[in-house]
């Protein structure tokens, strides 16, 4: 089996096409900026999966934010507060 390990900052989109979920994954560049100054987002991965599988995930996921939160390491309210355009708003 061939793992292969990829490490991506966020999503960048989520789509159905064709009833695939398509997942496109980003990262920061290490090189580039944007107009801000900022690292810009560069495509790292895209993940296609069906629908179930996606539940899955999503189900899974949730799971692990909920862990996060009862450990203290996050809490789901902030997170929503710092969402990039809720930023530039405040900005």
């Amino acid at each position: 089996m061939n793992e292969q390990q990829i490490y991506a900052d966020g999503v960048e989109n989520i789509s159905v096409v064709d009833g695939i979920v398509r997942v496109d994954y980003f990262r920061y560049s290490p090189f580039q900026s944007d107009a801000e100054g900022k690292p810009a987002r560069e495509f790292a991965r895209r993940v296609l999966m069906s629908p179930q599988s996606f539940l899955r995930t999503y189900n899974a996921m949730n799971r692990i934010v909920e862990q996060l939160e009862n450990r203290g390491v996050i809490e789901r309210a902030a997170a929503a507060e710092e969402t990039p355009e809720r930023q530039a708003k405040e900005s």
